[in-house]
């Protein structure tokens, strides 16, 4: 429901910013048809769920290791999302894939663990199109952004922007985007501090409006100041 109220923001969008930002909002989510995650699956169930995923939609698959216990802990064991890419080539070139579905690929621009240079080479090995986890150092991915931007300025951008339900929502966000000890950072705790602040001193409708704002301000932001986002996945 908040997704659906964000769009329905057509006026503001127009108000705040230039049509087109709605359309690159759309369009950013409309790219991807279908999602492939690894987790503990071996070679032949993920093949299968890469040739479903081609007859579901050609417009784009997202390629996802699947986190969680299994690939933090045995990962070494099964299948990482690279070796997923270079299979969703083969597929492809034998024509058992639309030749022109887009490879997306996870990129978590919070985490110093997934540089700019992991990114590409996931791209490298055949990914045409990056989603970000919400960025919540904005200067740090601008900079990682331009990185992979000089070397490959092809590559489709969709920059991630959470709907945040709540300040509990938030604390949940900053965990996925930070890990278990996300309140040693500075940024992170911020974040949900402000959520926090604003749900105790507002009545519902603010707050949920407050919510909204919050959503449309990191679009704007990503627009206005971060170029090479290519459009926004909500």
């Amino acid at each position: 429901q908040d997704r659906d109220r964000l769009w329905r923001q057509r006026k503001f969008l127009k108000w705040q910013r230039p049509p087109d930002l709605l359309e690159k909002v759309t369009a950013g989510t409309g790219n991807i048809g279908a999602t492939v995650a690894n987790n503990a699956r071996n070679a032949s169930t993920i093949n299968q769920r890469l040739l479903r995923a081609g007859e579901v939609s050609s417009s784009g698959i997202f390629v996802v290791s699947g986190g969680g216990v299994s690939q933090r802990f045995f990962g070494r064991f099964f299948r990482s999302s690279l070796a997923t890419i270079q299979e969703a080539q083969r597929l492809k070139s034998e024509g058992r894939i639309p030749a022109d579905t887009k490879i997306f690929v996870a990129w978590n621009p919070n985490d110093p663990r997934d540089t700019p240079e992991r990114v590409l080479e996931k791209i490298r090995a055949g990914a045409q199109g990056i989603i970000t986890q919400p960025p919540i150092k904005l200067p740090q991915f601008k900079e990682s952004l331009r990185l992979i931007k000089e070397q490959t300025p092809d590559v489709t951008v969709l920059a991630g922007v959470p709907i945040i339900t709540s300040a509990e929502n938030s604390a949940v966000w900053m965990k996925l985007l930070f890990g278990l000890r996300w309140k040693k950072n500075k940024s992170a705790r911020a974040y949900v501090n402000d959520f926090q602040t604003q749900q105790k001193s507002q009545s519902a409708a603010e707050f949920a409006k407050f919510r909204i704002q919050k959503s449309l301000w990191l679009i704007e932001e990503l627009e206005k100041n971060v170029p090479g986002v290519d459009g926004f996945h909500l």
